[in-house]
C-alpha cells in the first residue's frame, strides 16, 4: 500500500490505536477503480466499508423517476458505513468520477478493529447522523409535493424468499418514490403470528405486486396471494424478473419486465403504474 493510504486511515480513525491502524493498513483491500464504476448500488445489502485514499465519488438517489446528487465525497472520506452499522441496505448509489482508489474494511475487521473500540464507534455514528440530516435536507425540496402525486395507499408485495435481493432493492427504490411498500420481513414484528399478519395485510392493501420467477410461480404461498387478490378484484401488477412461465390468471393483466430491460426504466414504468391505480 502507497504511504498515504495509513496516513488516512490515521486521520479517519485518529482515536484507533496504532495496533488496529496497522492491522486495517495491512489487511484492508486497497483497490483502483476507473470513472463511471459502481461501487455501491442502493437498495442491495453490503459487508463493506470504503474508505477514499484518493480521488472522488459521487452520492445520488432515484427521485420519481429522476437521479438527484445528494453528495461529494473525496479523500479522506467514508461511505458503505450504514450497512454495517444498521445492517440496512444500501442507501444510494455511489459511482466513481473520474477514478478513485479506495481501501475496502469488510465486516470482520469492521467489528474488530473499529466497533470493538466504543470511541471510535460512537464517531461514527455521529458521523452518520450527519451524513444522513444533510442527505434528508438536499432531498426535502425533491419531496415536498408528494402528496398529489402518490401511489395507493399501501402495496403488499408478493414474492419468493429466493428473490429477496431483488425485492429488498425494488422495496426500498419504490419507498424512496413515495410508494407505501408492505414487505413481510419489514412489516412483521418479532412475536407476531405470520399467517394472520399476512392476512390482515392482504385485505388492507388496496394493490399488489407480484414477483414473478422461476421460484415463485412455483411457490404455493404466492399463488394464495394472488388468487385472493384476483377473487376479490383488487388490483395486480405483475413484475417479471426473469423468463419464467406466467401462470393462466396473470397472463392477461399488462406486467411490468425488468428482463432486458435498464433496471431504472422499469422501475419508472412500475412508479407510473402504482400511481395510475391510486
Amino acid at each position: 500500500m502507497p504511504s498515504s493510504a495509513i496516513d488516512v486511515l490515521r486521520a479517519v480513525f485518529p482515536r484507533l490505536s496504532s495496533e488496529s491502524i496497522t492491522a486495517l493498513y495491512e489487511q484492508a483491500r486497497l483497490t483502483e477503480y476507473p470513472d463511471k464504476t459502481i461501487l455501491v448500488r442502493e437498495g442491495e445489502s453490503g459487508d463493506t466499508l470504503y474508505v477514499i485514499v484518493n480521488g472522488q465519488v459521487e452520492v445520488s438517489k432515484l427521485i420519481d423517476g429522476a437521479r438527484h446528487v445528494l453528495d461529494t465525497l473525496g479523500r479522506g472520506q467514508l461511505f458503505g458505513e450504514i450497512a454495517l452499522l444498521m445492517d440496512r441496505p444500501r442507501q444510494a448509489d455511489i459511482v466513481v468520477q473520474g477514478s478513485v482508489m479506495v481501501l475496502e474494511i469488510d465486516r470482520d475487521l469492521f467489528e474488530e478493529h473499529i466497533k470493538a473500540h466504543p470511541e471510535t464507534f460512537a464517531e461514527i455514528n455521529a458521523h452518520v447522523i450527519d451524513k444522513l440530516l444533510n442527505q434528508e435536507n438536499k432531498l426535502i425540496p425533491h419531496l415536498s409535493d408528494r402528496g398529489t402525486t402518490a401511489g395507493p395507499t399501501q402495496v403488499f408485495v408478493s414474492y419468493s424468499r429466493q428473490d429477496q435481493a431483488f425485492v429488498f432493492r425494488l422495496a426500498d427504490d419504490l419507498t424512496t418514490q413515495g410508494i407505501d411498500v408492505w414487505l413481510d420481513q419489514r412489516k412483521i414484528e418479532v412475536g407476531t403470528i405470520w399467517s394472520a399478519a399476512i392476512e390482515t395485510a392482504l385485505e388492507a392493501c388496496s394493490a399488489m405486486i407480484v414477483v414473478l420467477s422461476s421460484s415463485s410461480v412455483e411457490s404455493p404461498h404466492v399463488a394464495d396471494e394472488v388468487h385472493y387478490y384476483l377473487d376479490e378484484g383488487k388490483p395486480i401488477v405483475p413484475v417479471l424478473v426473469d423468463a419464467c412461465r406466467v401462470p393462466y390468471r396473470l397472463r392477461r393483466i399488462q406486467h411490468i419486465t425488468f428482463v432486458d430491460t435498464p433496471y431504472q426504466d422499469a422501475l419508472a414504468r412500475l412508479v407510473d403504474r402504482l400511481r395510475a391505480l391510486g
